[in-house]
């Protein structure tokens, strides 16, 4: 088994900005939501609380992958869409 972080690799890091490719976000006071746009994926990202966490999900043709996003991976994500 490899462990895969967010951003490794060219195609991974691409899925956060594929609409097929839900932004899962779980918070302490709104619960877990679910962003599909690539606007709504940012402003929620730039919106973040300390306490929320975040997850991407990247379907495939037999089964989908999950990925918690890091504050590392955030940063990735908000430096690129300057």
């Amino acid at each position: 088994m490899k462990l895969r972080n967010f951003t490794d690799g060219n195609s991974l890091g691409k899925c956060f900005f594929y609409p097929t490719s839900p932004m899962i976000k779980i918070s302490k006071t709104e619960g877990i939501t679910y962003h599909h746009s690539m606007n709504d994926k940012i402003a929620t990202l730039k919106a973040r609380k300390r306490s929320d966490k975040f997850m991407i999900a990247w379907p495939g043709q037999w089964s989908t992958d999950v990925f918690e996003i890091t504050n590392f991976d955030i940063g990735v994500v908000l430096e690129g869409a300057k």
